[in-house]
């Protein structure tokens, strides 16, 4: 007997690196494991490697309230609790100080010396504030 048998699961995150290994452990433990991701494919892939009747798929954006709201939802009808949460998804926003603008002090830039913002696509080095009048 593993030590998560009989117990409901959820990873987040859960198709790919940390997520995925953390999905087979649970898993080989005994539980049952929701694997919430957004990608779709590998989700499902990992699903399909558990065995039968051990995990199911999610797509999650956890960034969506209303998405983890149906997905909470859909976990209390068909299981009834979550004993585990594993909450390993990333996500990535821009907080408005760091959208500040900048001078490009890359080479590589059509326009070295006109504005950009610290997330400038075109940059591979890094920008420096203009210069500030005293």
């Amino acid at each position: 007997m593993g030590k998560l048998e009989g117990r409901i699961t959820v990873v987040t995150g859960g198709a790919s690196g940390i997520g995925a290994a953390t999905v087979k452990r649970f898993a080989e433990e005994g539980a049952f494991v929701y694997v919430a991701d957004v990608q779709d494919e590998k989700g499902e892939e990992i699903v399909a490697g558990l065995g039968e009747g051990q995990g199911a798929y999610v797509h999650l954006d956890v960034t969506d309230s209303a998405a983890w709201q149906e997905f909470a939802a859909r976990i209390a009808s068909e299981k009834g609790k979550v004993d585990v949460l594993f909450n390993n998804a990333g996500s990535v926003t821009t907080p408005p100080s760091r959208t500040r603008r900048t001078r490009c002090t890359s080479s590589a830039s059509p326009s070295p010396s006109t504005a950009c913002t610290t997330a400038c696509a075109t940059c591979t080095t890094s920008c420096r504030p203009p210069a500030t009048r005293r």
